[in-house]
């Protein structure tokens, strides 16, 4: 994939915001999908889902509704299979909506930017509207973002990003954005004057080159409980 020859680029803002992990907000969070795998007698909740992700054959639009019918009838069922085991829901239906919806956004990621050669344009077009719904999955159903990451997400969105979205857990940390190589310094300038004027710390930017993607094979040895399940 070399985006460079399609006018973009990935910019990641640090926004100098330190992850705010130590009060158990995280590990909350990943107990909650957790506790949904071992209702429905799975040792992942990955695996509740079909292998295939990718919705090939379809357009963005029937991707996105395919997805939603698929993360709603997944979070109904993990629900419903707590409830049978006599765990009712005791967190927000979102941190598990979450899961399954952010898993569906990598796997048709995944195949847009594996599949850009010959899809054109328009892959990296929906793969940045896909970071953006990651984004907003994990502002308002994870509830993870904090204002500094949502002003960089907006800033870079205004200044022509195909998508931006958090990097990592959340609680703080980065953002990366896909956008147009020509506006990749006014997005940072932006960013940075949105920072000054709202008194946040100074963010730093670290424009980045996409490698090789990562893999994994578990049959080759690789321990699988060192995967996270969010």
């Amino acid at each position: 994939m070399d985006i460079a020859q399609h006018g973009l680029s990935f910019l990641v803002i640090d926004t100098n915001t330190p992850h705010e992990l130590t009060d158990g907000g995280f590990a909350a969070r990943r107990a909650a999908s957790e506790a949904c795998a071992d209702a429905l007698g799975l040792r992942f909740l990955r695996d509740a889902l079909p292998e295939d992700l990718s919705c090939a054959g379809m357009d963005a639009r029937a991707a996105k509704a395919w997805r939603a019918d698929l993360v709603d009838s997944s979070v109904n069922r993990a629900l419903d299979a707590l409830e049978d085991a006599g765990r009712p829901c005791s967190f927000p239906r979102g941190w598990v909506r979450h899961a399954f919806h952010d898993m569906t956004l990598v796997g048709r990621a995944s195949y847009l930017l594996q599949h850009a050669d010959e899809l054109g344009f328009a892959a990296f077009e929906e793969a940045g509207r896909i970071f953006t719904e990651s984004f907003v999955s994990m502002r308002d159903e994870l509830r993870v973002s904090r204002p500094e990451i949502d002003d960089a997400v907006q800033v870079c969105l205004d200044r022509g990003a195909l998508g931006a979205r958090i990097v990592g857990g959340g609680f703080g940390g980065a953002v990366m954005a896909l956008i147009p190589t020509s506006q990749l310094e006014a997005a940072a300038d932006a960013v940075a004057t949105a920072y000054a004027v709202r008194g946040y710390a100074a963010p730093r930017f670290l424009p980045m080159v996409a490698g090789f993607a990562a893999s994994h094979d578990w049959a080759a040895g690789a321990d699988p409980t060192d995967i996270p399940v969010l």
